[in-house]
C-alpha cells in the first residue's frame, strides 16, 4: 500500500478516498534500501515515471521517498498507518538485512530503538504533510487489518482494554473510513522525552489528549469511544466484523488485486538476502 497507494489513487476517480498503511514503519539499516531496491528489479515498477525511475537505478530512492511524494500530490487525501511500537517482524528484517549488508552495529536493534527511529519519522513527515495519522499499539505486535487483532487491539495492547479516553483500533479505522478526523493515538504519557530502554512515551503531534488518570485502561467490556454501536444499532458488547462498516468486500479485493499486480511487476529476485533466508522469513 505504502508503494502503490499514489499509483491507484491516479488512475481512479472518487469523491472521497484514504489510504490505510499496516505495520511499515520505514526505519532500516542505512544505505541498502536503494540498492536493494535497485537490485531486485524494482525500478521498472509502474510506479516510477522516467525521471523517478533513473534515481531509482542509481540507487537514491526508498519506500519512504515514495510515500512523502504521495502525501504531497495528494493533500486531500487521508494517510494513516497502524503500527506496533515494538513491531517484532520489522525487528527481525532489520537484523536480517543489517547482518545480510555486514552492518554489525545494526545488527542488535531493539524494540525501544524502533519506536524512538519511528516517532522521529512520523515527526519529520507530519512537520509537512498534515494529512498523515498515526495509531500505535503497544507492545510487539505486527500486522492488525488483515486478522482478529482489528477487533481486540487498543492503544494499550493487542488485547487489552481500551484507555478510558481513546477509541479501540476498530472504532479508529472505522471513523477513518467513514470520513471523520481521526487523530494521532499513543498510549503513555503525551510530550514526555524519549528515555532509552522504554516506550513509555508519546512524541506525535496530535494525539488525543488524555490525563494521566483517564489513561489507565477500563475495565469495562465493550467500551465503544465513538458511538459507532450505537449509530448502527449494534451491541457495543457484541463481537464486530473483521472489516469496518462501509468498507466493502470489493474494496479489499481490490487492494489484494492491486498487491498482486504490483508482485508480479517486480522482478524475481536472482537472490534471497541470505540472512533473510536464514532467519525464515524470505518466501
Amino acid at each position: 500500500a505504502m508503494g502503490w497507494s499514489g499509483d491507484l489513487l491516479g488512475d481512479f476517480k472518487y469523491g472521497r478516498a484514504t489510504v490505510l498503511l499496516d505495520s511499515y514503519s520505514t526505519k532500516v539499516p542505512p544505505g541498502v534500501e536503494g540498492p536493494i531496491l535497485a537490485g531486485w528489479g524494482g525500478c521498472g515498477a509502474h510506479i516510477f515515471d522516467e525521471e523517478w525511475r533513473e534515481m531509482c537505478k542509481e540507487g537514491k530512492v526508498s519506500v519512504s521517498m515514495v510515500l512523502e511524494r504521495d502525501l504531497k500530490r495528494f493533500p486531500n487525501v487521508a494517510f494513516a498507518t497502524v503500527q506496533g511500537k515494538e513491531d517484532e517482524t520489522h525487528i527481525r528484517f532489520y537484523k536480517g538485512i543489517a547482518q545480510s549488508w555486514g552492518l554489525a552495529e545494526h545488527t542488535e536493534l531493539t524494540g525501544p530503538e524502533l519506536y524512538a527511529g519511528t516517532n522521529e519519522e512520523i515527526a519529520s513527515r507530519q512537520s509537512v504533510h498534515p494529512n498523515f495519522k498515526i495509531y500505535y499499539v503497544d507492545g510487539p505486535g505486527h500486522v492488525f487489518t488483515n486478522n482478529p487483532r482489528l477487533n481486540t487491539a487498543t492503544s494499550a495492547g493487542v488485547t487489552a482494554p481500551a484507555p478510558a479516553c481513546q477509541p479501540t483500533l476498530l472504532a479508529w479505522v472505522t471513523a477513518f473510513f467513514a470520513g471523520e478526523v481521526v487523530e494521532d493515538v499513543c498510549y503513555g504519557p503525551a510530550g514526555r522525552t524519549p528515555v532509552a530502554g522504554t516506550t513509555d512515551y508519546c512524541t506525535v503531534g496530535d494525539m488525543i489528549k488524555c490525563d494521566v488518570e483517564s489513561m489507565a485502561p477500563t475495565a469495562a467490556a465493550g467500551i465503544d469511544p465513538l458511538g459507532l454501536a450505537a449509530r448502527s444499532g449494534a451491541s457495543a458488547t457484541s463481537s464486530p466484523p473483521l472489516l469496518p462498516a462501509g468498507l466493502s468486500a470489493a474494496c479489499v479485493a481490490l487492494a489484494v488485486a492491486a498487491g498482486a499486480v504490483a508482485f508480479r511487476r517486480l522482478a524475481t529476485p536472482a537472490k534471497l538476502e541470505p540472512a533473510l533466508v536464514e532467519a525464515g522469513l524470505a518466501e
